[in-house]
């Protein structure tokens, strides 16, 4: 019972925010929030929920993931479309499933925490979808190789920070549960390197 009325009053804040938001992109920039981006929104959303330091970090990391993960998504989709290479279409295919359910999984623990977290891409990375989506064959499949050498390279390092430093177990559950899944997308795209 405590769980369901947390979660309804979760929902309701959220739909709250959103009508907020919604009027506030109608207001012709008559608002008093900064936010433009969903990670924004998300953010200051959640400042005003939290006091203590630990769990603005925790929020923070939360928002990161939610990032990590709708991008990964996305992109995992695109390589099944524009690669050429069989072996870049499976790593595509394991990214849009690993990561749909790593949005998933924190989309429960955000909830449960009473954090908002985005449900779209960011700006940027809707620019560099949108970059990729011109490449095909070769040209895709090299550079989004190489994106997803460096992106898992810096999720592994902040979610092994997390895992080390967070004061919630949730989150350092969480954290600790996703860095194996993390490390194989890394090994994977490393594989998929050209051998010299």
């Amino acid at each position: 019972m405590k769980r369901t009325n947390a979660f309804t009053a979760s929902i309701l804040q959220l739909s709250l925010l959103l009508t907020v938001s919604s009027f506030s992109l109608m207001s012709c920039g008559n608002s008093t929030s900064t936010a433009d981006t969903p990670k924004e929104i998300a953010k200051e959303y959640n400042e005003t929920k939290f006091d203590d330091e630990y769990a603005k970090k925790d929020a923070q990391f939360l928002i990161d993931v939610a990032e990590i993960n709708l991008e990964e998504i996305k992109m995992g989709q695109l390589a099944q479309q524009n690669s050429s290479s069989n072996s870049i279409k499976e790593m595509g295919k394991m990214m849009e499933d690993a990561h749909t359910k790593s949005y998933n999984d924190l989309t429960v623990l955000a909830q449960d925490k009473i954090v908002t977290i985005p449900t779209t891409m960011n700006e940027n990375g809707n620019a560099y979808y949108e970059k990729m989506k011109e490449k095909k064959g070769a040209d895709f499949d090299k550079e989004y190789n190489e994106i997803m050498i460096a992106d898992h390279k810096r999720a592994i390092e902040l979610f092994e920070r997390t895992a080390q430093e967070s004061r919630d177990e949730d989150v350092r559950q969480f954290a600790t549960k996703t860095l194996p899944v993390l490390q194989s997308h890394l090994n994977s795209a490393m594989a998929n390197m050209p051998k010299q």
